[in-house]
């Protein structure tokens, strides 16, 4: 089963395997561009989070701001 795996099964895997790493690539250079449309939806849903008011009067407005960004990026990255 080795000798069949490494040299029929594995080599028919490898064009699938390397357009899903391509794939995985390009969403990785997407990630900048989603950066300010993050920022943007942040700050028009502001007034859905009653917390972030308090957050920013807490940590500051940079500060705060970076928190929330690092928080919806791992809730996006979760959900």
């Amino acid at each position: 089963m080795g000798k069949l795996f490494d040299f029929v099964v594995f080599p028919l895997l490898l064009p699938g395997i390397l357009l899903w790493l391509l794939a995985a690539r390009l969403l990785s250079l997407l990630a900048p561009f989603l950066v300010l449309p993050m920022i943007i939806l942040g700050r028009r849903l502001s007034w859905a989070c009653p917390f972030i008011p308090f957050i920013w009067k807490q940590c500051g407005w940079f500060q705060g701001t970076l928190l929330r960004i690092g928080f919806e990026a791992t809730y996006t990255m979760n959900v």
